[in-house]
């Protein structure tokens, strides 16, 4: 990794992974896109790294009463994730091919989530994206895109990502603007 990477707290192999599933893996040069999300979930944590755990189980259980908790995946489904407070954790290898948005987007794609619950189309949210979090995304975009030589035009928000699942109200306008801002660096 470059000298310039962002302030990481590294939990890929402390988050609760499932007991038998792993991801598919990609080699690293496969990676040629970011995707951007929104967690649609709490925002306010105890200490860094608690949403990612919480994040991270959610992902992995699967309520044996067949009810609408977990989704039974083999671990969290974003490469990083952006707490409230700035903390960036690492959650997966870059090789994981993770279920962040579908279809290819997964397969050549970094997943990030910005931890709130953020207004999009559709959607009125609970939380604003703190100025911790915006700081925290464009050092982690800034580092991405050097590091694996992704076009700023490739940094794409869950609603707009080519080729996977759009979802409208993923990530939010403010977090979506910080995209736009971004893509108009170059």
């Amino acid at each position: 990794m470059q000298a310039n990477a962002p302030c990481l707290i590294d939990l890929r192999a402390d988050l609760p992974r499932h007991k038998t599933r792993r991801w598919r893996t990609r080699p690293v040069e496969a990676i040629d896109c970011v995707v951007t999300h929104q967690s649609i979930g709490s925002a306010k944590s105890a200490s860094p790294g608690t949403l990612t755990r919480n994040m991270a189980a959610y992902h992995v259980n699967n309520d044996p009463r067949g009810i609408a908790y977990g989704r039974n995946w083999p671990g969290l489904a974003y490469h990083f994730c952006i707490e409230p407070d700035g903390t960036t954790v690492w959650a997966n290898d870059f090789e994981a091919v993770t279920y962040h948005t579908g279809g290819r987007r997964n397969r050549d794609g970094i997943g990030i989530v910005v931890c709130g619950d953020f207004d999009g189309p559709g959607h009125k949210g609970r939380h604003v994206p703190t100025p911790e979090q915006e700081k925290a995304w464009f050092r982690l975009a800034q580092w991405l895109q050097a590091e694996f030589g992704i076009d700023v035009a490739k940094f794409y928000g869950h609603c707009d990502a080519p080729g996977g699942t759009m979802k409208a109200a993923c990530p939010g306008y403010v977090v979506f603007g910080w995209i736009e801002q971004f893509r108009g660096r170059e």
